[in-house]
C-alpha cells in the first residue's frame, strides 16, 4: 500500500511539472524502479537448513512417535484381551530395521516379558534370521497382529485383530522397513485382507501400500510341529535375502 501511494504521488508530480512547466525534483528514495528489493536476512537467527521446518522425518521424532504408540498400546482396552493380559507386547527391535517381522499374537512367555518372540518360536526365528544373515537387534523389528495374548494361545478373533491393526500400521510407517516378513495365516490374512491359503500367498511378492515388498511364510511354531515345512521356509528366506 505504501509503494502504491508513493507511485501515485510521483505520477502526480510529473503531471504537474509537464502541465505548468514546473521543475519538480523527485527524491531518489521515491523514484520509480522496476527492481525488486532484496529482503534482509538476520544471519544470526537464520536456520541452518531452510528446509528444516519441513523435515519432520528425523530419527529423534520417529523414535519419540514410536514410543508414544507403544505407550498408547500399554493402556489400550479396546478389546477383551486386555482383561487377561499380564503385559502388552507392542514390539521390539531397531528403528532402522531393514526387515519388519509380523507374527500372530503373543504367547505365554511373551505375555510374561512384554517382548515378542522370546519363547521356543522366537529362538527358532532367531536361527532363521541368522542364516540370511540378519541380526535381530540391529536389522529387524518384530511385532504381532495382536498386542495382547489370547487365552489358551488361541488365534485372535476378527474383532481383536481390528482393535490392534491400526497400531501395526503406525509402527510400519515409523520404522520404514525395506521388506515386511509375515509369519502365519492369521497375520497374512489380517495385513493383506484376504482369505487365500498360506500356500498361495507364499508364491507371490506382495506390496504393502503398493510400495514395500511383503513376503509371507509359515509361523515358526508351525514348523516346529511339522518339520516338512523347513524346506519351504528356507526358500522363503532366500527370497527375503534377495530383496535386501
Amino acid at each position: 500500500m505504501k509503494k502504491l501511494i508513493q507511485k501515485l504521488a510521483i505520477n502526480l508530480l510529473r503531471h504537474t511539472s509537464q502541465r505548468y512547466g514546473v521543475i519538480t525534483k523527485i527524491p531518489s528514495s521515491q523514484q520509480e524502479t522496476d527492481e525488486v528489493p532484496t529482503p534482509t536476512r538476520n544471519e544470526d537467527n537464520a536456520p541452518a537448513n531452510d528446509n528444516s521446518a519441513l523435515n519432520n522425518d528425523t530419527p529423534e521424532l520417529r523414535k519419540t512417535s514410536l514410543q508414544r504408540v507403544h505407550e498408547t498400546i500399554s493402556h489400550c482396552r479396546k478389546c477383551p484381551l486386555a482383561e487377561h493380559r499380564k503385559n502388552t507386547v507392542p514390539g521390539h527391535g531397531s528403528l532402522d530395521a531393514r526387515v519388519f517381522v509380523i507374527g500372530e499374537a503373543p504367547g505365554m512367555a511373551e505375555d510374561k516379558e512384554g517382548v515378542p518372540f522370546v519363547g521356543a518360536s522366537g529362538q527358532y526365528l532367531n536361527k532363521w534370521l541368522a542364516t540370511i544373515p540378519l541380526n535381530r537387534e540391529r536389522d529387524v523389528f518384530i511385532t504381532n497382529i495382536a498386542k495382547c495374548r489370547p487365552p489358551q494361545n488361541r488365534n485372535p478373533s476378527a474383532t481383536e485383530v481390528q482393535a490392534c491393526i491400526g497400531y501395526l500400521h503406525e509402527q510400519i510407517t515409523l520404522v520404514q522397513p525395506d521388506v515386511i516378513f509375515v509369519l502365519g495365516r492369521v497375520a497374512a490374512h489380517a495385513i493383506l485382507d484376504t482369505g487365500a491359503s498360506l500356500r498361495e500367498l507364499r508364491t507371490h511378492i506382495h506390496r504393502y501400500n503398493d510400495r514395500i515388498p511383503l513376503l509371507v511364510s509359515y509361523h515358526p511354531s508351525a514348523v516346529l510341529r511339522d518339520p516338512s515345512l523347513r524346506r519351504p521356509v528356507w526358500n522363503d528366506l532366500q527370497m527375503l535375502k534377495e530383496l535386501l
